[in-house]
């Protein structure tokens, strides 16, 4: 049988897995590019998806039917596509997505059975900061379409019938130029010209090109589609002082495009923190106010962070947009949250975008403990069923989460369906399995644990390297790194005396000894006292910073003579808040008298 659209369009099959998507045509939308077809105000926040055995899989070529290699494949659901239209929002983040192998053929797994939006984007825009590719593709909807109201929609099942395929559909760079002045008269040459351009769930962005004499700027092939453009002085940042800027939408069409811009400092802002109730936060030591931009894709997404001073206050320059606040704090606890926030006398939620674009702005946030997170593991579950759970999780962190259930069951018999993970090839889940069996009492858990911080080996890639090396290269040296660190934080988990033992002699040792003193801390056992007070004669501040935090949380009055001696040592930790050795011995030494 044959439906009609709400746009009359007759249904188009692609076997019994797709229909045309139902979606009114978008007022005013560019038909070059998801990001033009959502190009008004504010963005879709996509609806919570339950996860399931759905597959969709298909092949991704170019207009020649040639195979595209390592395309980025999204699926949207059809409701979040709906619910975009309705509220002329920009689409939210994907459901799901893959990219194509060397045959250009892809599989999204872990759908929900139900319709989908599926989409196809070639390589990053402007690849590793170059010049854009001679052939260009828009974001292709299935089968072959720019104008998501042409797409047909896809229906998920857990065997698909039918392979898609998606034909990218190519489209003709422009020419952008522009010149730019700054308010204060100051030259703009030298300036960076970065563009940012995001889709679904994936953004990418580059430094595209440098302002010339006299404030003029050319890139000259910008594929069509929305854009987030920032004019700024090379090497500077988001929160420098003196800093002047540019921070704007650009809409390019099918048509070359000339601007006319004015860097300006941005809005400021001078505040203060509140604790509300009063003295549910006791001192302002290590507490730090950052402010995101609310729900931007196409910005690069620095955050602003100010440090609160010993009198509650802190300042911010430089922010341009609609915000989101929050404070964290480098103390172990308590961990704190922002409530509220009130701009020039107007009361908002914390995480409600602000507008702050220009001049001065006098802030209060007020902050409170954070409640206790909802566990996120259902600990009504069997023994049995938390075991099969927990090996069927490969993320680590979510993984503890189940660990931890699986411990309080109190239950020994879990622990030989799960020795032979003591030897499992990834560090971080051997660690979660050690952490079972230590909190058992099993003397093979911790011999895991230690052994793990011992391992200097060479190994495959795993889990808890933050960030990339510079060629972006895999270096098993950080993995190590990775691995360590993990097993000296699980150690903390445990709460476990016989800990201590194996953390004191990582005190020194630069892998580990950012996370030590935190785990010593945790452990809550005097017997950290005074291996803890001779690790002050370390004489790098932050380490001194993070030894005075655990010192503090192990309430060691006998420190105090000693962190006495450090009431004058002015240098700035390098992590968090930045405090400096002196703040943190003066809070420490309130506290402990």
């Amino acid at each position: 049988m044959r439906t009609r659209s709400r746009v009359g369009v007759p249904e188009r099959r692609c076997g019994s897995d797709c229909r045309l998507l139902p979606l009114m045509r978008f007022a005013g939308a560019s038909c070059f590019a998801l990001a033009s077809a959502f190009q008004l105000t504010g963005l879709a926040e996509p609806i919570q998806q339950p996860k399931g055995n759905a597959l969709i899989v298909g092949v991704v070529v170019d207009e020649h039917h040639v195979p595209v290699v390592r395309a980025q494949i999204q699926a949207f659901s059809a409701e979040d596509v709906r619910k975009a239209s309705n509220t002329s929002q920009r689409l939210g983040r994907n459901s799901g997505s893959a990219s194509t192998d060397e045959t250009g053929t892809f599989r999204i797994s872990g759908l929900a059975a139900g319709d989908y939006v599926v989409a196809a984007e070639a390589i990053s825009t402007f690849p590793n900061g170059g010049q854009v590719p001679a052939r260009v593709y828009g974001p292709t909807f299935y089968p072959s379409t720019l104008d998501v109201s042409h797409a047909v929609l896809v229906n998920a099942l857990d065997h698909p019938a039918t392979t898609l395929q998606i034909e990218l559909v190519p489209v003709k760079p422009v020419r952008v130029t522009g010149t730019v002045i700054s308010a204060s008269g100051q030259s703009t040459e030298g300036f960076d010209v970065r563009l940012f351009r995001s889709f679904g769930g994936f953004g990418s962005g580059a430094t595209v090109a440098a302002v010339r004499a006299k404030g003029i700027f050319e890139i000259p092939r910008v594929p069509p589609g929305t854009y987030g453009l920032i004019i700024e002085p090379h090497g500077s940042r988001p929160g420098q002082e003196g800093r002047e800027f540019v921070d704007t939408m650009i809409d390019v069409k099918d048509h070359s495009l000339d601007l006319s811009l004015t860097v300006r400092p941005g809005a400021s802002l001078t505040g203060h923190v509140v604790a509300e109730p009063s003295g549910t936060v006791t001192t302002p030591i290590g507490l730090r106010v950052t402010v995101n931009k609310a729900q931007e894709q196409f910005a690069a997404g620095l955050p602003i962070a100010a440090a609160v001073k010993t009198d509650w206050s802190f300042r911010m320059t430089g922010l341009s947009g609609s915000y989101e606040f929050f404070v964290s704090s480098d103390r172990p606890s308590p961990i704190v949250v922002a409530t509220r926030v009130v701009v020039d006398g107007t009361s908002y939620p914390a995480t409600r975008g602000i507008a702050l674009a220009e001049g001065e702005h006098d802030v209060v946030v007020f902050v409170a403990p954070r409640e206790a997170p909802k566990p996120t593991v259902d600990t009504t579950q069997t023994s049995n069923a938390l075991v099969e759970q927990f090996k069927k999780e490969k993320v680590f962190w979510k993984q503890i989460e189940i660990a931890k259930a699986i411990a309080g069951k109190h239950d020994a018999s879990v622990l030989p369906p799960l020795a032979d993970w003591l030897a499992h090839q990834d560090r971080h889940i051997r660690g979660n399995v050690a952490f079972i069996f230590a909190s058992f009492g099993d003397p093979r858990g911790l011999q895991t644990i230690a052994d793990i911080l011992a391992d200097r080996s060479e190994r495959p890639k795993g889990q808890g390297i933050t960030g990339a090396s510079s060629d972006g290269r895999y270096r098993f040296e950080r993995q190590v790194a990775a691995d360590r660190y993990y097993a000296a934080h699980l150690l903390g988990d445990l709460k476990d005396p016989r800990g201590i033992a194996l953390l004191v002699p990582l005190l020194d040792d630069p892998g580990t000894q950012s996370i030590v003193p935190w785990s010593l801390g945790q452990i809550g056992d005097k017997g950290a006292i005074p291996p803890l007070i001779a690790a002050l004669d370390n004489d790098d501040p932050s380490n001194r910073v993070l030894v005075i935090y655990a010192l503090e949380a192990l309430h060691a009055k006998e420190a105090v003579p000693r962190l006495l001696t450090l009431v004058n040592d002015d240098r700035k930790s390098r992590f968090g808040a930045l405090v400096t050795v002196s703040e943190a011995a003066k809070a420490a030494i309130a506290k402990l008298r």
